[in-house]
């Protein structure tokens, strides 16, 4: 669904707010353009409070744009929920503007339901939470998805990893795409936020309490960041999605989302030359290996052995060296640490395709 968005709101006459905004550098008798901004305040995200930011626009007589405009930029999820592990469904839409509403209000505007349903989005971000429950680890999957050709479909800037390897980034010119673990960025966040992918994590963090003993549990995060009217429009035609405007009451909805997330993901995971598999590298072979929750350390690390023993050399090279060394009949007796674990790095990425398709909102209790 829609997290981030960044939407603008045309004003009739200059911005008076309630809250001061930083001080905008002008003089008197100037006429060029004016900007200011008004962020969440260092109090309110020491006591987890969460605020939309605010940057407003006033324009000199003549500008091709109109002479005042502000643009609001938030989380939908968190403004609802205090979080975004929790996600939005269509039917949340009427409390998302309520919200808004009230957000305004306390700046000291008073804009109608009607005016927030047609503000125009500038920026919006649609994600999708994967829930794993079986050891997945959110750096195989980063893995497979890294040796895609991604300079077949998109012009890229930058393309990056972060925290160990548990984040993707993939930066175009308007467009960026993440994939990364959620739980462990947050576990970041608590160290400092500079070290996190995602902003404003002050109002969320309580959340770890109650995932930290959640053995084998991964949140997989995959978002598309579009940047800018012209790629907003640009990739929901890619996208097969029909529209009327970039209203907030048009974009919010679910199959829009779906479209937008799957053709990316989609034309990612076509570009891979071949799905990596689970004996064709000592990473995912021991991923593979560990995610039995009764696997001790030694057992892992002989099978890793053993396996990766296999995937180099002769079965019958490695046998007799298995007999030569700990006596006859040794390696049929190690039949449990030939056994190859269950593949499921091709599983694990049409599993997340297949959420995508559902896209079925994800709720506190799914990580239960």
């Amino acid at each position: 669904m829609i997290d981030t968005t960044k939407f603008s709101i045309v004003l009739t006459m200059p911005l008076k707010p309630r809250i001061p905004f930083n001080q905008p550098t002008y003089y008197k008798g100037y006429n060029g353009p004016i900007q200011a901004h008004l962020n969440t305040s260092k109090s309110d995200k020491k006591f987890g409070v969460y605020h939309p930011s605010f940057t407003y626009h006033q324009n000199p007589t003549g500008s091709p744009f109109a002479k005042y405009v502000l643009n609001v930029q938030l989380s939908l999820p968190k403004i609802i929920y205090g979080n975004n592990f929790v996600e939005l469904a269509d039917t949340d839409f009427d409390g998302v503007v309520t919200a808004i509403k009230q957000e305004l209000e306390r700046i000291g505007l008073n804009i109608s339901t009607e005016e927030i349903e047609k503000a125009e989005a500038v920026k919006i971000d649609f994600s999708k939470n994967i829930i794993f429950n079986d050891y997945t680890s959110t750096s195989t999957v980063i893995k497979s998805i890294s040796t895609a050709d991604i300079s077949k479909v998109y012009d890229v800037d930058l393309t990056k990893y972060k925290n160990g390897g548990q984040a993707f980034h993939i930066h175009t010119n308007c467009e960026d795409i993440v994939i990364y673990d959620k739980v462990e960025d947050l576990k970041q966040a608590r160290v400092s936020d500079k070290r996190a992918i995602e902003d404003d994590n002050h109002i969320q963090l309580k959340i770890l309490d109650k995932l930290k003993d959640k053995k084998g549990l991964s949140v997989i995060r995959f978002e598309v960041r579009l940047n800018g009217k012209r790629k907003i429009r640009a990739s929901l035609y890619e996208a097969g999605v029909e529209y009327e405007n970039l209203s907030l009451r048009t974009l919010f909805k679910t199959d829009i989302a779906q479209k937008v997330l799957l053709n990316s993901w989609n034309k990612i995971i076509a570009t891979i030359p071949k799905v990596p598999l689970s004996d064709d590298d000592p990473l995912a072979l021991f991923d593979e290996i560990t995610k039995d929750p009764s696997v001790t350390k030694q057992q892992a690390e002989a099978k890793l052995g053993a396996l990766w023993l296999l995937t180099v050399q002769d079965t019958r090279l490695v046998r007799n060296l298995y007999d030569k060394r700990f006596g006859g009949h040794t390696w049929g007796r190690a039949k449990n640490l030939r056994d190859p674990p269950s593949n499921r790095q091709l599983k694990t990425l049409l599993e997340i395709a297949k959420k995508l398709q559902e896209m079925k909102p994800v709720a506190l209790e799914d990580f239960d």
